[in-house]
């Protein structure tokens, strides 16, 4: 029964706004997106994916600074002066980085490029290398706030952008549309730099500080590998879709990769607020409570994750019907939203080689499935001219094998089985494989009309599971303290 007082604990409690918040900017994310593509359509949707690809590489491209400073600082939480030193170091860094953006602003100037001239960047590109600056140094900012758990400020920093960009899409007349996008990205990463400095939690030492920037540089080394490799697998197949097909069709597979992220992206916010946390659990030397860790984060990212597809695919045909323009891409959004998917299965190991400081192995296991998703999509887009869909099988390979092999080292280093029935009944377990071939196969022979059966698998298969879920789901709810490194 709903009380008075449950209404009041909802409204107190800083999870559920945050994840409130997020959950209403991303609604107005998709709904954007679907504007965005019928008022472009597939033409210029494709030179606005490619604009959004160049601001992903200057994302990803970060020699993995802030993933190093988000570990940095919850494994010395209990030293503010270090914190400061590591930050310092951190800004550095940044700096030099965006040196180097400058400098390939300076380059495109003097060479330009024919992959630049198919998707008519022109000035635009000088725009992108600004919002790539502004973009580097708030990820720095926000993974600050992100340890110090200011949900807040994350909360207006994260919204910023898909707001603005969504009252831009309701009263900008469409041949305007492209160049205010380019603007809204402008603005909105300008005020959250000036507001992250503004609420004063970046505390940093004004000098270089050689033995921090080292730590920060060598430990985000091999961090800014494995999520460059992660993150380049379907940045990669972006690309190579970009190459050797129409910018149409690039338009197509655009907008089928950002409608099949945004259904993951109502957990991602959830993962966003509890990493540390979960860093800091699997910091610890008691193999029970790793264990304990590990599961309770696979009941509740991998198979909510596995869910919350297979609810959206059974409605994407509907969705498909409403937008005549892009009826076929279909298929193609099925098969990108059962690739990413597969990334998910990672999860849980990957954080606990990050947090027992394995950055060199899962670097090396991230570059090897980078390099299996690059050949898969070359080998199936140059060689065999496949229909672009098919071409992010590659990154299904990749993100398969790579959350294989995060399981195998994780079950290894904590003395577990390792052989290959093991590690697929934690990477790949019955209650998630069945639903997930299913899927492929309706998706494969597009008999689009039995997309709800994949759903009814795996609320089958994953009863027990559900459960569990929801009384994680509770306990947040009664304390919300509960993801705080401090505690």
């Amino acid at each position: 029964m709903i009380t008075f007082k449950k209404i009041k604990l909802l409204l107190v409690n800083k999870v559920v706004l945050y994840l409130t918040t997020r959950y209403i900017t991303y609604i107005l994310l998709f709904v954007t997106t679907i504007s965005i593509a019928v008022k472009l359509g597939p033409f210029y949707y494709g030179i606005w994916g490619f604009i959004m690809l160049l601001l992903n590489y200057f994302r990803n491209l970060n020699f993995g600074i802030p993933n190093s400073i988000n570990i940095l600082l919850v494994q010395s939480k209990n030293d503010k002066d270090l914190e400061a030193r590591y930050v310092s170091s951190a800004m550095g860094l940044i700096g030099i980085l965006s040196i180097c953006i400058v400098l390939i602003a300076v380059y495109y100037y003097l060479c330009g490029g024919s992959i630049f001239e198919k998707y008519q960047m022109g000035n635009f590109f000088y725009i992108v290398c600004i919002i790539a600056i502004f973009q580097n140094v708030n990820n720095l900012f926000s993974m600050i706030y992100r340890v110090k758990n200011r949900l807040l400020e994350l909360s207006i920093y994260q919204s910023a952008t898909p707001v603005l960009t969504f009252v831009a899409v309701l009263v900008v007349k469409d041949n305007l549309l492209l160049k205010i996008l380019l603007a809204t990205y402008l603005l909105t990463n300008i005020f959250s730099f000036c507001f992250f400095l503004i609420r004063k939690q970046i505390l940093f030492n004004v000098k270089l500080l050689w033995k921090e920037t080292w730590k920060v540089l060598a430990k985000g080394f091999y961090l800014f590998i494995y999520n460059c490799c992660f993150y380049l697998m379907l940045i990669s197949i972006a690309t190579i879709v970009s190459i050797f097909y129409s910018v149409e069709e690039y338009g197509y597979y655009s907008f089928a990769y950002t409608l099949s992220n945004s259904v993951l992206l109502f957990l991602e916010a959830f993962n966003f607020i509890i990493f540390p946390k979960v860093i800091d659990k699997l910091y610890s030397k008691n193999e029970e409570e790793i264990n304990r860790t590990i599961t309770a984060i696979r009941v509740n990212y991998v198979s909510l994750s596995h869910g919350l597809m297979y609810m959206a695919y059974a409605v994407f045909p509907l969705f498909i019907y409403f937008i005549p323009k892009y009826q076929t891409a279909l298929m193609g959004l099925n098969i990108t939203s059962l690739s990413i998917l597969l990334y998910t299965n990672a999860f849980g190991y990957n954080s606990f080689l990050m947090a027992q400081n394995r950055e060199k192995l899962i670097s090396k296991i991230s570059g090897f499935a980078l390099f299996l998703n690059v050949t898969v999509g070359l080998l199936l887009a140059w060689f065999f001219h496949v229909n672009y869909v098919y071409v992010i099988i590659g990154t299904m390979i990749g993100y398969f094998v790579f959350a294989y092999l995060c399981v195998y080292y994780g079950k290894r280093f904590m003395n577990q089985p390792t052989t290959f029935i093991d590690v697929m009944k934690d990477c790949f377990p019955i209650s998630l494989c069945v639903p997930y071939f299913v899927a492929i196969i309706v998706s494969v022979m597009q008999i689009s009309y039995l997309s709800f059966v994949p759903l009814l698998i795996f609320i089958v298969f994953n009863q027990s599971t559900m459960k569990e879920i929801l009384k994680t789901g509770r306990r947040i709810i009664v304390n919300p303290n509960m993801i705080d490194v401090e505690n």
